[in-house]
């Protein structure tokens, strides 16, 4: 990675789907965007399934020209439902055995934490016993104080 001041929205991207609509969603992936409007170095770092889901995140990103860093795995891309039925109380489902749960400790990952200023943690992508030591091992990474 080129730059060294990204401000890092790392954890969960996903679909919320309405029915046969669905919108980009996920904590960690609004910071970023947010933050890239705000004149940062905005860097979305998830997982994404290896189908048309993951596809579909791709070229959602790609077309609000926000950076990512996102590890294809063989778990689906995720997803939320979210149940309209009632407009005074909706009900989200959050399927979370999926990609952004299984996010890869990898080489370039640490690159990008020695780059980081600012970091968003997802409190989805936090949740299972391996998203914990995922998210424990990035937390000691990130949390390196820089000279």
């Amino acid at each position: 990675m080129e730059k060294d001041n990204y401000v890092v929205g790392l954890g969960e991207i996903l679909w919320d789907k309405f029915g046969d609509a669905k919108r980009l969603g996920g904590a960690p992936a609004n910071f970023a965007y947010h933050a890239s409007r705000f004149g940062h170095e905005g860097l979305v770092v998830s997982a994404i399934g290896k189908d048309a889901d993951g596809d579909d995140i791709v070229a959602e990103l790609d077309r609000k020209r926000l950076p990512y860093h996102l590890e294809r795995v063989y778990s689906p891309t995720g997803t939320v439902n979210v149940d309209l039925t009632d407009a005074n109380n909706l009900v989200y489902t959050i399927n979370t055995d999926v990609a952004w749960s299984r996010i890869p400790f990898t080489d370039e990952l640490a690159d990008i934490a020695a780059a980081t200023k600012a970091v968003c943690f997802g409190s989805l992508a936090q949740w299972g016993p391996k998203a914990a030591r995922f998210s424990g091992r990035m937390a000691d990474l990130f949390w390196i104080p820089r000279r």
